[in-house]
């Protein structure tokens, strides 16, 4: 029976089906078991696979971007695996639209001896997100008066997401839109040093009462990457999103600079909804690059090529303050200029073709010579 894994990677290389036997793939993702598993003891299943005829090690990592903890323990596993395989027949999935780019990086500051071959594919662009039972009434894009402005959705206190908000309380938008903060995360985690400063955040710290502000979390759903039918009503009474993606300062992910696109941006894709994003430079960029249109001029995306982080937050924040300020009129007429272009990152999102793939020649890339296909 085939694994969940294996699976997802049929659905983005359909030409690898008759070749899995020849993988042994090994999931490094942060929640899993492989960041504590002691290296030698990943070299010695490593080993016995190779014995076993496998060609070719897959380390499983495309739903997420890449880590300097994980790509070192990787290159760790490469160094101790000399003389038994090539570094070659080592490939790492990364989910990051730059992720080789930023494995390069490390690989050339920490001087390793043995390179993998970096294959970037975003595994989240296959789940496609939608509900199996979804009525046919909520897929459509409906132009209308709505109940809030905005909706951004926040789990893990991250400081840009921190930055936002206080600059959202500052000008008392917060209650304007759905916004989704825990603050009991915030006061738990010490990681978050900058917090303590007693000259930030001041307006934060002095609406406690007004958190955690949940909306769609439960006890069941600590973590609500997928997007359920009762999740939609937050998408169709609000005119946009503010997406707050995973990375935004310089080496804030885990200690490398990547663009990984999550799926907070996915879901508006798949609700037909506007979003400004709070990411990497170049993040938007990166979505044209795969055939989605953003939303300039309706938006002034200008923010996307400034490589200074505070200043491509502030410029952010400009534009979501002309947002605050349209009248209702003004967003019945707004809705209709970005209606062609939500319809067409929808259609794009849905299409089969969209795998967010650095390579199509999948079977080339990770045999080469080595492996006759008949």
């Amino acid at each position: 029976m085939m694994s969940y894994i294996e699976s997802v990677l049929i659905e983005i290389w359909p030409e690898l089906m008759p070749h899995l036997n020849t993988l042994h793939i090994i999931d490094c993702q942060l929640h899993t078991s492989f960041p504590l598993t002691e290296n030698s003891i990943v070299v010695k299943n490593i080993t016995d696979a190779i014995a076993k005829g496998k060609l070719k090690i897959l380390f499983y990592m495309p739903s997420e971007g890449p880590d300097i903890v994980t790509v070192t323990k990787l290159n760790q596993i490469a160094d101790l695996l000399q003389g038994i395989c090539n570094s070659t027949d080592l490939i790492y999935l990364t989910g990051a639209v730059d992720g080789k780019k930023a494995y390069e990086s490390v690989y050339i500051s920490e001087n390793w001896k043995n390179k993998l071959v970096v294959i970037t594919v975003n595994a989240n662009f296959h789940g496609k997100l939608l509900p199996p039972t979804l009525p046919h009434s909520r897929l459509g894009y409906h132009i209308k008066y709505k109940e809030k402005i905005f909706l951004c959705f926040n789990r893990m206190p991250r400081q840009h997401r921190l930055d936002l908000l206080e600059m959202m309380l500052t000008h008392n938008y917060v209650n304007l839109g759905f916004y989704s903060f825990s603050f009991d995360l915030i006061e738990s985690l010490a990681v978050h040093h900058y917090f303590d400063e007693p000259d930030r955040y001041i307006t934060i710290k002095n609406n406690k009462n007004m958190f955690p502000l949940v909306l769609n979390m439960t006890s069941e759903r600590s973590n609500p990457i997928d997007l359920i039918i009762d999740d939609f009503q937050y998408f169709e009474e609000s005119y946009f999103s503010i997406v707050t993606e995973t990375a935004f300062y310089d080496k804030q992910s885990h200690g490398i600079n990547s663009t990984f696109i999550t799926e907070k941006t996915m879901k508006c894709f798949t609700t037909f909804h506007p979003f400004i994003m709070i990411g990497r430079p170049h993040s938007l960029l990166a979505l044209k690059k795969l055939g989605y249109q953003t939303f300039n001029p309706m938006i002034d995306e200008s923010y996307d090529s400034i490589e200074n982080d505070d200043d491509r937050l502030s410029m952010i924040f400009l534009e979501i303050h002309k947002l605050m300020s349209k009248t209702p009129a003004d967003w019945i007429v707004w809705q209709t200029q970005i209606k062609e272009i939500v319809i067409h990152n929808n259609n794009i999102f849905k299409s089969s073709g969209t795998n967010y793939s650095s390579i199509n020649n999948i079977k080339d890339v990770i045999y080469g010579d080595t492996y006759n296909f008949r």
